[in-house]
């Protein structure tokens, strides 16, 4: 199952929740897409504020996105 991404306008921010499994040798491309989406999101809704709950499986390497 790939990366799946569920959200709720709140008053003052942007709930997040990410859940799924990492796609391997897909990590970053996934993890860039998905925070292009709630940046999106934050954007349309005039919000600064995030709280995200990561749901994800898999490694997504400290190093990976240098």
């Amino acid at each position: 199952m790939p990366m799946e991404l569920k959200y709720k306008v709140k008053k003052e921010y942007l709930w997040v929740e990410f859940s799924g499994k990492r796609t391997p040798g897909k990590e970053v491309e996934e993890a860039i897409d998905i925070w292009k989406k709630v940046a999106d999101l934050c954007e349309k809704n005039n919000l600064k504020r995030i709280m995200v709950i990561s749901k994800v499986e898999g490694r997504l390497p400290a190093l990976s996105f240098l």
